[in-house]
């Protein structure tokens, strides 16, 4: 590549120094990207060109030796599978929970701070899983005893909880003249349920021409208030009662004036805070 020229370049030769690195220059810019290919937008898409071929050596087997078998077994391998869906699994939930508790209604059971406890623990436990890759030799026997200090049934408790907060309940509740003599208006108004655990819920109620008192939940599916006509000077009260059976997909409700049934338009839509079980 760089010839004799190279063995005289000094101070008192500067020509061979000059000769040299032109020749550098012509190599670096002619000779070697001639061992690659390169598409139009000039990025180099192959290995090196080989020089030489790979010699095999000896194996251990010539000297009439023999390789102790490995500690990575096959059982090694599948519990630190295990271990890794297990962190993921809880990680999951761990950080859910946080969210759900931080973003959701006040009001939700002590329950949920309960299971952010109980993950942060499986979470710490579940850590000392990568002492599994560190010591292959014991790995086994460090897998058993981060098993056995899991709390085996959190999952399930955690779906479980979950599921009371799955549905929230939308409804569009007429307020017809017709149906009360009390009622000066035909009107409709709103209402949405979000559930807060332990059967209980919240209620919002919304209307132009209406204000609400006494809004209880008798349960997530059932809730009763009062409405009061607030446009006129004698106001009156109507109260009403609605009930849901989610499982039979029925919605109806009762006034007070005669126990008239009131028009409902209702439908139950999966909670936006909700989380479902783990898929990993």
């Amino acid at each position: 590549m760089l010839s004799s020229n190279v063995i005289n370049c000094d101070l008192q030769h500067q020509d061979d120094c000059k000769k040299t690195a032109a020749n550098m220059i012509d190599y670096a810019s002619k000779t070697f990207p001639g061992q690659f290919d390169k598409d139009n937008k000039g990025i180099w898409t192959t290995h090196l060109v080989p020089m030489r071929g790979i010699i095999r050596d000896y194996q251990v087997s010539d000297f009439q030796l023999k390789l102790a078998p490995s500690y990575v077994t096959e059982e090694l391998i599948k519990a630190r599978l295990d271990i890794l869906k297990r962190y993921l699994s809880i990680t999951y939930y761990n950080t859910s929970l946080d969210l759900f508790k931080k973003n959701y209604f006040s009001g939700i059971p002590g329950t949920i701070s309960d299971l952010i406890r109980k993950t942060d623990s499986n979470v710490s436990i579940l850590k000392a899983g990568g002492d599994m890759f560190l010591f292959p030799n014991r790995g086994m026997e460090i897998y058993k005893d981060i098993v056995s200090k899991m709390d085996a049934n959190l999952e399930a408790e955690i779906t479980k909880v979950m599921g009371e907060f799955k549905y929230i309940l939308a409804f569009i509740i007429d307020h017809s003249k017709g149906a009360c003599y009390e009622n000066k208006i035909d009107n409709q108004f709103s209402a949405i349920v979000y559930p807060l655990g332990n059967n209980k819920s919240t209620i919002f109620l919304e209307a132009d021409k209406m204000q609400f008192t006494d809004i209880k939940s008798l349960s997530f599916s059932s809730f009763s208030f009062t409405v009061t006509y607030k446009s006129i000077i004698n106001y009156y009260s109507n109260n009403y009662v609605i009930n849901t059976w989610l499982e039979k997909n029925t919605y109806t409700g009762w006034q007070s004036c005669d126990g008239l049934k009131l028009g409902l338009n209702a439908k139950a839509y999966i909670n936006p805070y909700f989380f479902g079980a783990f898929e990993g």
